[in-house]
């Protein structure tokens, strides 16, 4: 479905998810910076725009590494990418082979949009119908309970909990969810919006 040198793209009802080019990078830096006072963020922490310039240099040579891209504004609003799940110290979650982790970032100024659901749909169901993914792991801190609503309404069940994983600034501790959606529930369970096929 993907073809060589090509650029695979995503279509839903209000979204395009596409690699980043370098003209994104207002866009980038300007929601890439709100995860300085994240200690709970999974995404580079850029101090500078130097240090963001290259990282959107290294986000677009990703393959699996997405802008969302408003359509009606046809503004770069936050960014979703697909990456092997790696096992995290402490985690007695079980994953098969060939397991994905699945991340996102959206600039505040969109958040309750129900912008990353319409996103996450459209990756989750590349990565199991095309991808044969077996299952996709997906992660947020306890306290954040906004996140864990979204991932859970996308069918994303607890399978595991890593307690003292975050410190924050106060020094307050909290644990960091992990959540899973395998490909059996996917197939069963997960209910699809309208997304247009994948286009190179």
């Amino acid at each position: 479905m993907k073809a060589a040198n090509t650029e695979l793209i995503f279509e839903t009802e209000r979204l395009t998810l596409r690699k980043f080019r370098t003209t994104d990078f207002n866009n980038f830096w300007d929601f890439m910076r709100q995860t300085k006072d994240d200690p709970t963020t999974a995404w580079p922490v850029y101090r500078t725009q130097a240090e963001a310039k290259a990282g959107l240099i290294k986000a677009a040579r990703s393959s699996f590494f997405f802008a969302i891209v408003l359509k009606a504004q046809h503004k770069v609003v936050g960014a979703i990418k697909l990456d092997r799940y790696k096992k995290e110290k402490r985690s007695t979650m079980r994953v098969a082979r060939g397991t994905k982790e699945i991340n996102y970032i959206l600039h505040p100024d969109y958040w309750r949009q129900e912008i990353i659901p319409e996103a996450m749909r459209a990756v989750v169901e590349y990565a199991f119908t095309v991808l044969n993914v077996p299952e996709i792991v997906t992660c947020h801190a306890e306290i954040n309970t906004k996140s864990g609503e979204v991932q859970e309404n996308l069918g994303f069940q607890i399978a595991g909990r890593i307690q003292n994983y975050y410190v924050w600034t106060d020094g307050t501790p909290s644990a960091r969810i992990q959540r899973k959606l395998t490909q059996d529930e996917f197939y069963h369970t997960y209910v699809r919006t309208t997304v247009r096929n994948p286009r190179p």
